[in-house]
């Protein structure tokens, strides 16, 4: 965990995980060998082993199947999982809204 890193309230972190400085973990489960970028923010979601999430990305109520990679600046939320090995280029995926949740 680097410094400025957050993890919790409940949230559950698997072996070797790197959390880079100014990322977040809330709520979550982050499996096994996972790389969470800098200022990422992993909220209410699921990240299966061996995924990479990018700088500045965020996951609201999502699951990220096994060895995954998101590049930079992606948001992946309302209930979305992305298939075992799937691999997004920086940016490609945007929601509009986060699942509706005042003040979230």
């Amino acid at each position: 965990l680097a410094p400025g890193s957050r993890v919790g309230p409940l949230a559950v972190i698997g072996a070797g995980c790197v959390v880079e400085a100014g990322a977040e973990i809330v709520e979550s489960v982050v499996q096994d060998g996972v790389s969470i970028g800098e200022r990422a923010v992993v909220q209410r979601s699921v990240v299966v082993c061996g995924t990479s999430l990018g700088p500045d990305s965020h996951l609201l109520n999502a699951v990220v199947g096994d060895g995954c990679r998101i590049g930079a600046d992606n948001v992946i939320a309302n209930g979305c999982c992305l298939y075992p090995g799937t691999v997004l280029g920086d940016g490609s995926m945007k929601f509009r809204e986060f699942d509706r949740v005042e003040g979230r």
